[in-house]
């Protein structure tokens, strides 16, 4: 049981708690459980060592060992929140925090950090990159700084939420903010919520942020699908009395879209506002006269920004199959949208799920449609009815063919190595699946990283570097914290460096490797200037031994 849980031992007897034999095997396997073993074994030099070493127990660590920088550092590399029982120099130790901070989630680690480096804008910002949350444990002097404000509102809105209030109703700030995320709208001061400029320029940059790459952009289209606009956030609450401004409501349709629901029904039905608003905001097509709604060009606008806009099309659009192309390769959810006949239309489903792999509007009884999607790399198994999740044959043939299927596989294959390697070898995300006994066995882990197929997600694709961006989900701190391991996995997954450790990626030995990965020798030795010199020798010796026959 020690395997895992390491609460186990909180539930023992106090006799196994104070055996310390028994208690050196479980910690052998599970280091977190020196919380739970007699207060008496939890500083003994031995079994101390063995959770330092899982970078766990400081707290019950000597003096000496709390100012050790070597050890700490170890320590929190593995386990970040373990600042916070460091000695108090080294929590004043740049370096350590810097690391602790990378090295965590949230940025919650800078509680812990000394009240000198709570001043420190570097560190700071550093732990709000993380999280926003961190900010409130900033120093005070951080929070009136309108210049740091302005620096780290550009990360993160929701900074302002921790910033004094002035800031709040400072325009160039707030705007700024309403770039990164459109419901910090809700708490700027009401002051901007009634100013007609200041909302008509808030709706205008709510959209507007740039810089995401390929997946953050998949990301957001996914977010703004489920959650709503970001401009949407800013029109929900902005001062009521500016929706019975008829002046106002025409500048923000101009503007962004917004605001048809209060138009007049000569707006509603003016053609070339209606074509600029769908620009703007898509769904604006459903507060319009139900001519426009069937006017294809119109439509086509609104689709090509946001396929499930198609919602607001009229029924002869709906049932118009390249109508319904454009908006599926939008969004994929738009084929909820389409017309019964063309929701029954193998390929159109085919490519809603490869936008969006949750979505359920085939048989779940067609088994045959289900593998073709899996081997076409979409994975649609969460999205399984019960009955077929328990199908255990079923799912093992998924796993076989496909490599999709891990979560639902029975104990004893998420625990058989070789039916392991064989779906890692099919699909790298079949590494979530396997038994928690095997989140640190390095030979499935560098299995999964050699696949090298590209997976689809919701209108987006990964490599198996995906594996370490989101190393806590797929396996344990312990390899993403092991350099060792993780020159091994740069060797066959070299994407993986953009997504390791701040520290690793500064190291020299991961830096000379990642230079002989870039230039292997045999670049080094075919340039094209060695080709060319080659190729005049061959030249020469050949006509010389023309020569001398002669």
């Amino acid at each position: 049981m020690a395997d895992y849980d390491y609460e186990v031992m909180k539930y023992a007897s106090e006799h196994l708690q104070n055996d310390r034999e028994f208690v050196l095997k479980v910690l052998k396997k599970q280091p977190y459980s020196i919380d739970y073993i007699a207060e008496s074994l939890q500083k003994e030099p031995e079994l101390l060592a063995i959770a330092l070493k899982a970078g766990y127990g400081l707290k019950y660590a000597t003096k000496m060992q709390k100012k050790d920088k070597k050890l700490v550092m170890k320590v929190v590399a593995q386990t970040p929140y373990e600042l916070e029982f460091a000695d108090e120099t080294l929590k004043n130790d740049k370096e350590i925090v810097s690391l602790a901070i990378n090295s965590g989630t949230f940025g919650g680690e800078l509680e812990y950090a000394s009240a000198e480096l709570k001043k420190d804008k570097e560190i700071v910002l550093q732990a709000i990159k993380k999280s926003a949350d961190a900010f409130q444990y900033a120093d005070d002097s951080l929070k009136k700084d309108r210049a740091f404000i302005l620096e780290a509102v550009k990360i993160s809105a929701d900074v302002l939420n921790y910033a004094s209030k002035e800031f709040k109703k400072d325009k160039e700030i707030a705007l700024l903010a309403v770039a990164q995320d459109g419901d910090i709208f809700e708490y700027l001061d009401n002051s901007l919520k009634s100013d007609k400029a200041f909302v008509l320029k808030a709706l205008v940059v709510a959209n507007s942020k740039t810089g995401e790459d390929e997946e953050e952009r998949a990301k957001s289209k996914l977010i703004g699908l489920m959650f709503g606009r970001k401009d949407d956030d800013v029109w929900r609450y902005i001062d009521k009395n500016l929706t019975k401004d008829s002046t106002f409501i025409t500048q923000a349709i101009k503007k962004s879209g917004y605001g048809f629901e209060y138009a007049t029904p000569k707006q509603k039905s003016d053609r070339a506002l209606v074509l600029n608003a769908v620009k703007h905001y898509p769904k604006a097509l459903q507060y319009v006269d139900k001519k426009l709604q069937d006017d294809k060009a119109i439509v086509l606008e609104a689709i090509k920004r946001d396929g499930t806009a198609l919602k607001y099309a009229s029924s002869r659009l709906q049932d118009d199959k390249d109508i319904i192309k454009i908006a599926i390769n939008e969004s994929g959810s738009a084929i909820y949208y389409a017309s019964s006949k063309l929701k029954e239309d193998e390929e159109l489903v085919i490519q809603a799920l490869r936008k969006n792999n949750t979505i359920a509007l085939f048989s779940l009884e067609d088994k045959e449609f289900i593998l073709k999607a899996l081997k076409e790399d979409i994975d649609i198994v969460d999205s399984f009815d019960m009955k077929l999740k328990n199908d255990a044959k079923f799912i093992t043939k998924c796993i076989e063919e496909t490599g999709y299927g891990m979560d639902y596989a029975t104990s004893k294959q998420k625990r058989d190595r070789e039916f392991i390697l064989k779906a890692l070898a099919k699909n790298f995300t079949a590494i979530h699946g396997v038994d928690r006994s095997l989140e640190n066995d390095k030979e499935l882990l560098l299995k999964a990283l050699k696949n090298r197929k590209i997976v689809s997600q919701n209108g987006a694709t990964y490599d198996s570097s995906y594996l370490f961006r989101y190393h806590e989900y797929y396996f344990g701190s312990k390899l993403y914290n092991n350099k060792e391991f993780v020159m091994e996995a740069l060797r066959v997954q070299p994407n993986i460096f953009k997504y390791i450790r701040e520290d690793f990626k500064k190291d020299s030995e991961i830096l000379e490797l990642m230079e002989e990965i870039k230039n292997p020798l045999w670049k080094k030795i075919f340039t094209p200037l060695n080709i060319l010199l080659f190729g005049l020798f061959v030249y020469w010796f050949l006509g010389r031994k023309k020569v001398s026959k002669v």
